[in-house]
């Protein structure tokens, strides 16, 4: 009985292990937006050409409605790397340049996060990086 117990779930497991090979992993599926935030900031690092996998860095703004995944909202202002969407260009976008950018927000088992659009403020625009959370 043990054996027969044994080769069922042997044949559950493979056949479930099949079943999950035809589909893609979480992050090549489309992300479900959950939100979407426009925010304001200065570009500290740009991707090396030769290195995609480098990051675009920018010191953003607080952002109000950022879904913390725990029922909360609000993100403060702080220094982090955004990967871009694909066709979003930093052509003529320098180290220091204060921007305003798109960023869409997905669920955390997904690509949490992306910038699908970004463009250059005035360099005098006032920005704020305190503190509000």
């Amino acid at each position: 009985p043990s054996r027969m117990l044994t080769r069922f779930l042997l044949a559950a497991i493979l056949s479930t292990a099949v079943a999950g090979c035809d589909r893609p992993a979480p992050i090549a599926q489309a992300a479900k937006v959950i939100a979407t935030h426009t925010v304001r900031g200065q570009i500290e690092s740009l991707p090396e050409k030769d290195q995609p996998s480098s990051s675009l860095s920018i010191k953003h703004e607080d952002i109000p409605g950022w879904d913390r995944g725990d029922g909360t909202k609000g993100m403060h202002s702080m220094e982090m790397a955004f990967p871009l969407a694909p066709g979003v260009s930093l052509d003529g976008l320098a180290i220091g340049d204060k921007v305003e950018f798109v960023v869409e927000q997905a669920p955390r088992d997904l690509i949490p996060y992306r910038i699908v659009r970004i463009g250059k403020l005035p360099a005098d625009s006032a920005l704020d990086f305190s503190h509000k959370y």
